[in-house]
C-alpha cells in the first residue's frame, strides 16, 4: 500500500523558484505533505529540488523535496513535490499560508475596497480558511 499524500496547490500569482539539488530525500513518513506547482522546466520523477519563495520574509534556507510527478500542460509542467521531513513540511505549510494571506489581502482591497494590514489580513484569513488548509497532521 502506498503512502498518503496531502498537497497544497501553490498559487500561480506568487513567485516560486525550483532548482535541482543533490539533496538526498528521506523516506516519507505517513502522511506526507506535498506541493502542486507549475514550472516552465520539466523535472524527472525522483529528482531532488530546492524550493525557494523569493517574496517570503525571513526565508534563510530553501526547502528541499523530491519530484513525485511531472505532467506536461499546455504551456508549462505541473509538478507534484514531496516534502517528508517534519521541518520542511512545517516550513512549506507556513510559507504557503503566507502566500495565500497575501493574495487574500489583495483580493479584499480590490473587491471589497477594504485596506487590511498584513496582520489583519492574516487574522481574517486564519479565521475563515486555516481549518481547511492542508497540513501534515491531518
Amino acid at each position: 500500500m502506498g503512502s498518503l499524500y496531502l498537497f497544497i496547490h501553490h498559487p500561480e500569482q506568487v513567485a516560486i523558484e525550483l532548482t535541482p539539488t543533490t539533496h538526498q530525500q528521506q523516506e516519507p513518513s505517513s502522511p506526507s505533505l506535498g506541493l502542486i506547482c507549475t514550472s516552465q522546466t520539466p523535472f524527472e520523477k525522483g529528482s531532488a529540488l530546492s524550493v525557494n519563495f523569493p517574496e517570503a520574509p525571513c526565508q534563510e534556507n530553501p526547502i528541499t523535496g523530491t519530484v513525485l510527478d511531472c505532467l506536461p500542460q499546455q504551456h508549462c509542467y505541473q509538478l507534484a513535490i514531496e516534502f517528508s521531513s517534519a521541518d520542511n513540511t512545517m516550513r512549506l505549510r507556513m510559507l504557503e499560508q503566507h502566500a495565500y494571506i497575501g493574495l487574500y489581502q489583495k483580493y479584499i482591497a480590490q473587491y471589497q475596497g477594504r485596506t487590511l494590514s498584513p496582520e489583519a489580513a492574516a487574522m481574517e484569513w486564519i479565521e475563515r480558511y486555516a481549518a481547511w488548509f492542508p497540513g501534515s497532521n491531518r
